[in-house]
């Protein structure tokens, strides 16, 4: 989803400049494709240095993937629990923005955590379950969105904002997928009239 990888580095100087490089590399070209001496020479630390702070590559998957996650979940927080606004209106908002940012911006790379699954969940139980996490912590925050709709009176009070959070989040990784395949937003645009004219409504 949309949120700039290259943003806030996290602290420990040539272990932060790996995840930071690391993260925009994975992000833009897949795992596989990006490989250890490309991610170090990106980040500016010597290839020796990357196994003393990762195991392995799918180690520093699972990491990159954690940064993802708390700098996602920090955006969230930001734009759907603390923006002014409703709570339908704040979602709306963010889907927006995301829409039209999908193909300029993010360049249809997607989510990472969406695109870690694709690539590596088969293959790889502990990242498996590193991507299970990040989609529940990031969900999270869209149950939290609908439960605050709930109790504003936007949202109907016999709905179940965690099952409806399920499914919007499901719905929105499943968009960003048919984007790849298109390349244009149609699919984001027809997720946005489903659950704003059609589910929420």
């Amino acid at each position: 989803m949309t949120v700039q990888p290259g943003d806030a580095m996290p602290r420990g100087k040539n272990k932060g400049k790996l995840l930071a490089a690391g993260l925009d590399l994975i992000y833009q070209q897949g795992f596989h494709a990006s490989g250890v001496q490309e991610i170090a020479d990106a980040s500016g630390v010597p290839k020796g240095s990357f196994y003393n702070y990762f195991k392995s590559k799918d180690d520093f998957a699972e990491q990159v993937l954690e940064h993802y996650t708390e700098k996602l979940s920090h955006y969230l927080d930001q734009t759907l629990i603390q923006a002014s606004g409703s709570p339908l209106t704040r979602l709306r908002a963010m889907v927006q923005d995301w829409t039209e940012q999908s193909l300029t911006e993010d360049k249809g790379y997607g989510c990472l955590t969406g695109n870690l699954c694709q690539e590596l969940a088969k293959q790889n139980p502990q990242v498996q379950q590193a991507v299970d996490r990040s989609f529940n912590q990031l969900q999270a925050y869209f149950v939290a969105c609908l439960t605050d709709a709930q109790v504003a009176g936007e949202l109907d009070p016999n709905a179940d904002p965690a099952l409806l959070a399920a499914f919007i989040y499901n719905a929105w990784q499943g968009a960003l997928l048919r984007t790849k395949s298109q390349e244009n937003n149609e699919a984001l645009v027809q997720f946005q009239t489903v659950v704003f004219d059609r589910l929420l409504a």
